[in-house]
Order: C-alpha cells, then structure tokens, then sequence
C-alpha cells in the first residue's frame, strides 16, 4: 500500500486533506455494529493490507481521515440484477445463508466521503442482513418461496471461493460519528435493496407482465 500513501503524503505536504475509503473487513466479523476506535482484528489479506494503509494514513496527521465502508451496492450489481431476473422468470434462485453483510448505497457512501472533515475516522454501515433474506426482498412480486437458502461451507467447499475466515455473519459497523455529522443513521438493508434495485425490479415486472 506504499503508492496510496506516497501520493497521500504528496497531497498534504501542498495543504490538500486526504481521505482513505477502507472497509470493515479490518475487522473479524465476530461483532456487529462495531465502534471506529475499536483495534482492528484482520483475518483476511486485504484486510491486513487495509489496515497498513489506515496505519500510514493516520500517521500524516489530522489531515489525513479514514471512512470504512461496508458493501456497497450500485444498480449493476450483477449478482443482485442475475436473481432478480431469473425470479422474474418464475425460476428458483439459491443463496448463501451463513454468508452476510451489510449493505448501502453508493449515493449513501458518496454523501459520507463528501462529508468527512476533520475526524480521523468514520465508518457507514448498513444493518447486516444475510443475503438469502436479501434474496428473498429482491424478489419480483414477493416470490419468497423461490428463494432457497444454502449454506456457503457446504456449496464452496473444495472450490476456495471462500476462505474459512470470510464466511462471516456480522459486518456492520457502528455509525454513530458519522450520524453526528451528516444525520444519516445506519441503513436498513431492505431500503438500500428498494433504493438501488427498484429499476431492475420494476422492468422484470414490466418483463413478466409482457410474457
């Protein structure tokens, strides 16, 4: 992580704040809602890497701020886009239920690092949810029965998509510093789902009214 740093450093040395968009993952997804002073516990590569960044940062001083985010969701996201529309199809969709996070928008996290100023550390979080039950929201009229819980364990198994340590349920963190600044509490999940993906959702209900 020398080249964010060198570049950060750069910046502040000509007067320019910088900011560090890092992630929960510094964290070991043992705890929900977890305060921005809380030391951090990584257990996967990239958290340890985020975490060496956030060490560099912070040592440049109160120039420097650090925002970890949780998922953040846009309206391509093509997992979410692919179950909406094969539920739209009538067809069964399989999803995680050992396997959560936390989601937000990517306008919510926009407005955060638009807001950030002088605090050396914020995080924006959504309410962790798993994503079959994410699933199970995304569906075009509410076809809950086609959403089939697994477990990710199981299903990945032998194929390393996922490492022991990643399969974690909890990832929210606490936001109450950065609520204080902006006055946006954490987001409910089911709203960020509605949010980001009333688009998508609404041309597969344009789709399956066509056929």
């Amino acid at each position: 992580m020398s080249s964010p740093s060198a570049l950060a450093r750069r910046l502040v040395g000509r007067g320019t704040r910088v900011v560090l968009i890092s992630t929960s993952a510094v964290y070991d997804g043992r705890a929900a809602r977890v305060p921005s002073r809380t030391p951090p516990v990584p257990v996967t590569d990239y958290g340890r890497l985020k975490v060496e960044a956030e060490a560099q940062f912070l040592a440049l001083g109160e120039a420097a701020s650090i925002v970890r985010l949780t998922k953040v969701l846009d309206m391509r996201q093509p997992l979410f886009v692919r179950w909406i529309e094969t539920l739209a199809r009538d067809e069964p969709v399989t999803a995680f239920a050992d396997l959560g996070f936390a989601p937000i928008s990517l306008a919510a996290a926009i407005r955060a690092l638009l807001a950030v100023a002088g605090d050396r550390g914020r995080h924006l979080s959504g309410v962790r949810r798993g994503r079959h039950q994410l699933c199970r929201r995304g569906a075009p009229h509410r076809k809950t029965a086609r959403c089939r819980a697994c477990a990710c364990r199981r299903a990945t198994r032998g194929r390393r998509k996922y490492s022991p340590e990643q399969l974690t349920l909890l990832s929210s963190l606490d936001t109450s510093r950065l609520a204080a600044l902006t006055g946006e509490s954490a987001a409910d999940p089911y709203a960020v789902i509605d949010e980001v993906f009333a688009p998508t959702i609404t041309l597969a209900r344009a789709s399956r009214t066509e056929n």
